[in-house]
């Protein structure tokens, strides 16, 4: 698909056991200064170049804590990597970047990654409304951007060198559907979303699929980040409704208030949350109000994967945080980025590393098996969690559904 035509729109596994690591970070840094090049990483013994590789997202502001969990996954995998030698020798580093989750900040960003002429490829954004805001500048300058997150269809629709590491949102909206539909026989629905690109684009689905199974979006509102504090007249309006369940299409930011708000109006009405909220800020924010909801998500943080279970102990060891949907993907992006690298004979052009990707199968990653389809989307299964009344989350069900 041509960018003008857009609209506002197998597997080598470098899964190191050990980390007594070299590599340094640079710190979120001002989008029109250079990254702090005292900070990165030290050239290999042999004097190679490193390979340098860009982390953009929200590391400041209201979405900081998805940015710093990206962060924490990139530094992580490059100090295991490095430490177990490098890409034949060469130690990797990265320049991180803040773009606030502002569109405009993302597009500065961008072209300051750009010219700099370095980076062999960029992690992030966290929002698809950044996504669309920078990626049409990487990819004229055919710079491979690989997304934790992104989920918004589109991000590989119209793009060539986008490449997602989780689901797509239209899977979950039609997911949320149908285990409403054939799990909790739900026939009257409220869905409040979050009017971005993403809250958009899963409401879109997901209304489409109440709509095919005759079921009732009863109360459809939408809210804005950072903006709206008070959700006591939407809530109210859905009371009155006497709706059968709510679907939060929310980020934690504002999960977390108005599960306190819902309790506090004494509503007892079962509520899904949806992916972006899997995060234990949400449960200290909304606290017992969160005992009885159902969170969404394609990870689950107490999985039995020894993966996992390993890679969840040495980040409470290394930064005293639970793990969480963000910093296994992105610890997997680099995952991702390395194994297709090693398997493209010294090109590291994007799309040679585009169609690497696109070959790797059962990815045994930490945040679970995952395969590439054709179409760049990945397969990822869904799970319902609850709080655990500990501050974390336990597992419920993968259900099948029809």
């Amino acid at each position: 698909m041509k960018k003008s035509q857009f609209l506002p729109l197998c597997i080598i596994l470098v899964f190191v056991i050990f980390f007594t690591g070299c590599g340094k970070a640079n710190p979120a840094s001002d989008p029109n200064k250079q990254p702090d090049s005292s900070q990165s990483a030290s050239a290999s013994a042999d004097g190679q170049e490193p390979i340098h590789i860009a982390l953009n997202g929200p590391m400041t502001g209201d979405n900081a804590q998805y940015g710093l969990q990206f962060r924490r996954g990139v530094e992580t995998f490059i100090e295991e990597y490095n430490a177990a030698g490098g890409l034949n020798g060469r130690m990797f580093d990265v320049d991180i970047y803040d773009d606030k989750n502002d569109a405009k900040e993302a597009v500065n960003i961008a072209n300051l990654i750009v010219s700099k002429d370095r980076y062999t490829a960029m992690i992030g954004p966290f929002s698809s409304t950044c996504a669309f805001a920078m990626c049409e500048v990487l990819d004229e300058a055919k710079l491979l951007s690989i997304s934790p997150c992104i989920s918004h269809p589109d991000y590989v629709n119209v793009f060539d060198y986008t490449i997602r590491i989780g689901h797509i949102n239209s899977k979950e909206g039609e997911f949320v559907a149908k285990y409403l539909k054939q799990k909790m026989d739900a026939e009257n629905i409220a869905g409040i979303y979050i009017n971005n690109d993403w809250g958009s684009a899963v409401n879109e689905s997901f209304s489409g699929y109440l709509k095919d199974m005759g079921m009732n979006l009863v109360v459809d509102e939408a809210y804005v980040a950072g903006q709206t504090k008070d959700f006591t007249p939407i809530i109210s309006k859905i009371k009155e409704s006497k709706v059968d369940a709510i679907y939060l299409m929310y980020n934690y930011a504002e999960a977390g208030p108005i599960l306190r708000q819902i309790k506090d109006l004494g509503m007892d009405t079962a509520v899904i949350v949806g992916t972006p909220a899997y995060k234990t800020e949400t449960l200290e924010i909304a606290e017992d109000a969160a005992d009885d909801a159902l969170f969404l998500t394609s990870f689950s943080i107490d999985s039995t994967n020894p993966r996992t279970v390993e890679f969840r102990k040495k980040i409470k060891e290394k930064y005293s945080v639970e793990i969480d949907n963000m910093i296994v993907r992105a610890y997997d992006a680099m995952l991702v980025l390395t194994t297709a690298m090693e398997n493209a004979d010294g090109d590291y052009s994007a799309g040679r590393l585009r169609d690497e990707i696109l070959k790797l199968k059962d990815i045994p990653g930490v945040s679970g098996v995952f395969s590439y389809m054709p179409d760049r989307n990945t397969t990822r299964d869904f799970m319902i969690t609850k709080s655990d009344g500990n501050g974390s989350f336990k597992f419920i069900e993968a259900p099948t559904l029809d």
